[in-house]
């Protein structure tokens, strides 16, 4: 609406004009009761020519964006990925979003610009901004599916800032509650638990949560060869299908 995205015809627009999708063909077969013999029968990429309810998704999402015009990208729950990685048009973004409200209020409870939220060397790769989703909203990553927000249905939770650790078994102390760790402790804390050397480029903590008086050390990373693009579009597509939205 705002001119941040354009969109190519697809077949998906067919179905959509004679309201068929997913969920309701679907709901018929099960009532006809053929719904096995029709997954049987019909190949696999005939089904996914079917668009869902929320819109495309996955791979099928980036089949009907045309890139070349298109300045945003939102993935769900938050990352949002620019094109046109000018910090102009990254304000604007920010601000409008900043604006999007419901009945209940604003749909975000913060928009970040992406290197406010990551940190380390592959900041680069992160998405140009993020949102933080007020409680209780879901953002869908489709496209065309006529909502752009809803309640969660088949997820029982959200992403949020804040969650649990639960460490459970012979090798863990059963000292209760700890202090507040941050994400990055978990994986030097799993690497720990195998007997493992830790990275040296690992960030974050290895938990003083095991029953043992353990100890590790540290590691040289493993090497890795990196490329870099100047293909804007290009290396939107490549991230997206690096986090399984593109096949």
């Amino acid at each position: 609406r705002e001119g941040y995205q354009a969109r190519r015809r697809t077949i998906d627009d067919a179905f959509g004009a004679v309201g068929l999708n997913r969920e309701n063909l679907l709901s018929i077969a099960k009532r006809a009761g053929v719904v096995d013999v029709l997954s049987r029968t019909v190949p696999e990429r005939i089904q996914k020519l079917v668009p869902q309810e929320a819109g495309l998704k996955r791979g099928r999402k980036l089949e009907a964006i045309d890139l070349d015009r298109t300045a945003a990208v939102a993935s769900g729950q938050g990352p949002v990925y620019l094109t046109d990685a000018g910090e102009a048009r990254r304000e604007e973004l920010i601000e409008a979003l900043s604006r999007v409200v419901d009945d209940d209020g604003p749909l975000f409870t913060a928009v970040h610009r992406g290197e406010d939220v990551y940190t380390g060397p592959y900041v680069g790769a992160a998405p140009e901004i993020v949102l933080d989703q007020r409680p209780g909203v879901h953002v869908n990553d489709g496209i065309g599916g006529g909502s752009v927000s809803s309640a969660p249905d088949r997820w029982a939770a959200e992403n949020t800032p804040h969650g649990l650790f639960v460490a459970n078994g012979p090798d863990y102390s059963t000292a209760g509650e700890i202090d507040p760790i941050d994400i990055v402790d978990i994986a030097p804390t799993v690497v720990a638990s195998f007997g493992c050397g830790v990275p040296t480029d690992m960030r974050g903590s290895v938990l003083p949560v095991f029953a043992d008086d353990r100890s590790w050390e540290h590691r040289e990373p493993l090497e890795t060869t990196a490329t870099a693009t100047t293909d804007r579009s290009g290396e939107v597509a490549d991230r997206l299908r690096d986090l399984g939205y593109m096949e």
